[in-house]
C-alpha cells in the first residue's frame, strides 16, 4: 500500500493501485497528504490509522456508557475493545481497517442518538451528511448504514414514529445513490483490474459452491 504514495498524486490514486491493493479514496488521499506534509516514513504513514483507532476507542467508551451506564458491564466492554489484538494491530498498520472501525463506531453513536431523539433533528441531518463521507472513507460502512436503516425502519413501525421512518427512507436513498456513484466511478475499475489476483488470493476463505458435500464439510470445519 505504502509504495503507491511514492510517485502518485491525488489524480493518480484514482487509478487502480499497484500490487493488487484496494482502499477507499479518502483514506488514500489522507495518507498522501500526511506523507507529503510530514515526510514519507513510518510515523507519517501510520498516523491516520493510529488516530482513527484512538478516536474509535473514545467513541466506543461513550457508546458503552450510553447503553449500560456507569457499571461493570460498561467497563468490561471498553476493556475488551481496548486490548483486542486485531484492533491494536490495525492501529499501527498502513491499511484502512482502523478507518472502517471509526466509521462503524461513529455511525452507531449517531444512530443511537437519532433513535433516542436526543438531538432532535440534528442527529438525522448528521446521519445524512455522514453517509457520502463515510462511504468514501470506509468500504464496509455501507453494510453498517444498511443495518442502521433497517433498525430505524423497524423502530418507526414499532413505536409509530413516522418521522423516524422518513429518516430511514432518506438514509437508504442517500446510501444507495452515494455507493452507486462511488462503485461505478471508482470501485468497479479497481475491482476489474485486480479481480483475478484477489479472487485467487482469497479463494480459501469462501465456501465451495460447486459441491454440496464439500460445502457441508466446509461449514462444519469453519464453525
Amino acid at each position: 500500500m505504502a509504495a503507491n504514495f511514492l510517485d502518485r498524486g491525488y489524480g493518480g490514486l484514482l487509478k487502480p493501485l499497484d500490487y493488487g491493493q484496494v482502499a477507499p479514496l479518502l483514506f488514500l488521499w489522507g495518507e498522501l497528504t500526511v506523507s507529503r506534509a510530514l515526510g514519507f516514513g513510518e510515523v507519517s504513514l501510520r498516523l491516520i490509522p493510529f488516530l482513527a483507532s484512538s478516536a474509535s476507542l473514545i467513541l466506543f467508551a461513550g457508546i458503552a456508557r450510553r447503553q449500560f451506564g456507569d457499571c461493570l458491564a460498561s467497563v468490561l466492554a471498553v476493556a475488551v475493545f481496548a486490548v483486542s489484538m486485531t484492533l491494536i494491530r490495525y492501529s499501527s498498520e498502513v491499511k484502512p481497517y482502523s478507518c472502517d472501525l471509526l466509521a462503524a463506531t461513529l455511525l452507531l453513536w449517531v444512530a443511537l442518538a437519532a433513535m433516542d431523539r436526543q438531538w432532535e433533528t440534528r442527529a438525522d441531518w448528521i446521519l445524512l451528511f455522514l453517509t457520502p463521507v463515510l462511504i468514501l472513507s470506509s468500504l464496509p460502512s455501507v453494510f453498517v448504514l444498511g443495518g442502521v436503516c433497517v433498525v430505524l425502519a423497524l423502530q418507526s413501525v414499532k413505536q409509530r414514529r413516522w418521522r423516524t421512518g422518513l429518516v430511514a427512507s432518506a438514509l437508504a436513498l442517500a446510501t444507495s445513490i452515494a455507493f452507486g456513484i462511488y462503485y461505478v466511478t471508482f470501485l468497479s475499475p479497481h475491482h476489474e483490474f485486480n479481480k483475478s489476483w484477489m479472487t485467487g488470493y482469497w479463494s480459501h476463505t469462501f465456501p465451495p459452491l460447486d459441491n454440496l458435500f464439500s460445502f457441508v464439510g466446509w461449514f462444519v470445519n469453519i464453525h
